[in-house]
């Protein structure tokens, strides 16, 4: 069952991936004609050598453009669902440090997922109320590689250690700079704690579950 505010992607879904690999199949198809057409031309001795390169090489710009834009595609084994605002994500129950979990998510054509605005935290945190609850969750924003403290997002957006996006009441952030250890960033899912859409950070090492989130080019059209 669906929770609500959250669509399934289906393997039916019209989505850019599946878009991709129906161009790599129009491609196919294209390359045979080119391919026939560039022996027969290759036969005829008056054939036009400059016409056969500029074929040749739109077909490998198609190839090239297709191949750069199936990278972006979230491996399909995974279940994938999109939100209110149309972000993508992958839930992951499987215990990893924010390391492994970084990990993962990449291997898997994404990235740790990012919540900039409050309103974005109550989305994802409605999203993953639905998931399970009483759970902890990696997010992108941490200071490995940093002063301890210095918390940035996976795109170098800087994360204030005075930002309204922190749980205040639990003088959070507090991890950071523990006995020398890198601190990352999580959240929690819990209904009975109406504060825990807030962000906390915690030694990095610890294993939690983990929020991947799809690149905008890979996200979904839904229908």
């Amino acid at each position: 069952m669906i929770a609500a505010g959250l669509k399934e992607i289906s393997p039916a879904t019209d989505f850019r991936c599946h878009k991709i690999v129906n161009g790599l199949e129009l491609l196919l198809l294209e390359s045979t004609k080119h391919s026939l057409k560039t022996q027969a031309m290759i036969e005829n001795e008056n054939a036009n050598h400059e016409e056969i390169i500029k074929l040749l090489g739109s077909l490998m710009a198609k190839v090239e453009g297709l191949e750069k834009d199936h990278m972006q595609c979230p491996s399909k084994d995974l279940a994938l669902r999109a939100a209110e605002n149309g972000k993508v994500f992958h839930f992951s129950l499987i215990k990893r440090n924010w390391h492994q979990a970084s990990d993962f998510c990449q291997f898997n054509k994404m990235k740790l997922a990012s919540a900039k605005t409050e309103r974005e935290l109550i989305l994802l945190r409605k999203e993953i109320d639905k998931e399970a609850k009483g759970q902890y969750w990696w997010l992108s924003a941490s200071d490995v590689g940093r002063n301890p403290g210095d918390f940035r997002w996976q795109d170098g957006t800087i994360l204030l250690r005075n930002s309204e996006l922190w749980l205040k009441e639990d003088n959070e952030p507090d991890s950071f700079g523990f006995k020398g250890k890198n601190s990352c960033v999580e959240i929690e899912s819990d209904f009975s704690n109406n504060n825990s859409y807030k962000l906390w950070d915690w030694e990095c090492h610890n294993e939690l579950n983990a929020v991947c989130e799809a690149p905008a080019r890979a996200a979904f059209e839904l229908f």
